[in-house]
């Protein structure tokens, strides 16, 4: 039973979560702020939520300042600097942050002072927590609660069961149910949607070659030996598990050069692919700097921020580099979002969008098997192709790359194979043998005209160096140290 005659309707309510609830909720009555008859909450009940949300989501600033600020302005009298209580008062905080109409403000202010007068607390000078002058800031927010669950989700699939596993499948589901609601303080949406005519509209893919007759394979059908490759050639990596064959692409050249690690002395080429439809990406950029959209008065608002804490540590940790000898476990993780990613009808992404390990220029892409199929280069019925490395002047040999397409190419029979590579290194089709059916609908075209080869000759090293500092002391603390970072040899 409500304990006031103090009505607040809908209308006068600027706040939009707690406005909508009480149109939805709330009892006609004649508002004391408009006079007009709607649908109204009491005051007292309104004062509830606003005491429950300044503690869910603020806390209290110091009333006096600390020894270093009292210091500073009264020992050492910095003329420059002068202490000042941080935060917002009670009613600055609704007016400013919440849409209150100022007089329901100091309403709510006033009533919940009065709530908590504390007549001996008082008298001994502490303050009254919606006193007239008491300021508040927001609280921080921990993800620990998630990220709990995160390392948990690990160790299942690292110990337990890595297939088929209900506690992992409700665990992301949990995860990125609502992954649209989170805003980003750069205006960048969690879906970024890829394709023709769009700022994302093509991809470049590198691959390294030590075997010149490979990179002249390569050179004739990019389409297959630099897109993603065949299932049977698809080796383990951060977004998909051996045998899943995904497409691994930069934004740039560079990144996508400095992806693929490439010894000194071997050769990389580097393709641009045009994405030839709308591809839909998960945008970890824009997760790592995600923010929780909502209202301090709605109760789920706590775990949005919390999670949105969490989600920017799970977005660091799909990124972070993995050492060789932990790839086998260390990749875990990543392969099974991605599996799960691919397959959510609800999400529909078709890949993820995320940071490069190796290069500053530029982000990383990758494009799972349902998005990855590359159109075939075009080669005309009784036309071959066959690539060079070498061409002649009159005084020497020098390397210059190209592909020739060779016309009047005579038909080969049916028996042979669709695609066929002769000991010349010519390739031609071979029209009435067709290949294997697949039901993909084409995400990608080979730019010819975009093929690079690099010859690595030197790597440069971007290094934090750290000298080591080698003295003597007299004896060891007595003290237990701590012993983290530190390893004693007797």
């Amino acid at each position: 039973m409500e304990e006031t005659d103090q009505y607040i309707c809908y209308d006068c309510i600027g706040e939009k979560f707690l406005s909508a609830e009480i149109e939805i909720k709330g009892k006609v009555k004649k508002c004391d702020y408009c006079a007009k008859r709607r649908k109204s909450y009491a005051l007292e009940r309104i004062c509830d939520r606003v005491e429950v949300a300044f503690r869910t989501h603020y806390e209290r600033t110091s009333s006096e300042p600390s020894d270093w600020e009292y210091a500073r302005e009264f020992v050492m009298k910095d003329p420059g600097y002068h202490w000042y209580r941080s935060g917002e008062t009670v009613v600055d905080i609704l007016v400013n942050e919440h849409a209150f109409l100022e007089a329901i403000a100091g309403d709510v202010r006033e009533f919940l002072a009065d709530r908590h007068f504390n007549f001996e607390a008082e008298s001994m000078g502490d303050e009254n927590e919606f006193g007239n002058e008491v300021c508040y800031e927001e609280n921080g927010v921990s993800g620990e609660r998630w990220q709990q669950k995160w390392e948990e989700f690990g160790q299942i699939l690292k110990t337990e069961s890595r297939f088929f596993n209900e506690k992992s499948r409700t665990h992301l589901e949990n995860i990125f149910e609502d992954i649209h609601e989170f805003g980003s303080y750069s205006s960048k949406d969690a879906i970024k949607v890829a394709g023709p005519d769009l700022a994302l509209n093509h991809l470049y893919r590198a691959r390294v070659f030590q075997s010149e007759d490979r990179l002249l394979d390569a050179l004739c059908r990019p389409d297959l030996n630099i897109g993603a490759p065949p299932s049977h050639l698809a080796m383990s990596g951060r977004m998909n598990a051996r045998g899943i064959s995904v497409f691994y692409g930069a934004t740039h050249h560079e990144a996508a050069l400095a992806e693929v690690r490439p010894p000194v002395g071997s050769d990389v080429v580097v393709a641009r692919f045009d994405i030839s439809r709308k591809l839909r990406l998960l945008n970890l950029p824009a997760i790592l700097a995600n923010y929780a959209s909502g209202s301090v008065f709605d109760p789920a608002f706590m775990d949005k921020r919390e999670k949105s804490v969490f989600l920017r540590h799970f977005s660091k940790s799909l990124v972070r580099p993995v050492l060789p000898e932990e790839e086998d476990f260390g990749y875990l993780p990543t392969q099974a979002v991605a599996d799960f990613l691919a397959s959510n009808t609800a999400l529909d992404v078709d890949g993820i969008i995320f940071p490069s390990v190796q290069s500053d220029r530029g982000l990383n892409v990758v494009l799972f098997q349902k998005a990855s199929r590359c159109a075939p280069v075009e080669i005309k019925k009784n036309h071959a192709l066959r690539a060079y490395s070498k061409s002649y002047d009159e005084e020497d040999e020098y390397t210059s790359y190209k592909v020739v397409t060779y016309k009047n190419r005579p038909v080969v029979s049916k028996k042979e194979q669709y695609l066929l590579r002769d000991n010349v290194g010519q390739y031609y089709l071979a029209p009435k043998i067709l290949p294997a059916k697949d039901d993909r609908a084409l995400s990608l075209k080979v730019d010819l005209e975009s093929l690079t080869v690099h010859r690595i000759e030197g790597l440069e090293i971007k290094k934090t160096s750290h000298f080591v500092d080698h003295r003597t002391a007299e004896k060891m603390s007595d003290k237990k140290p701590d012993i983290s970072g530190i390893s004693d040899l007797f």
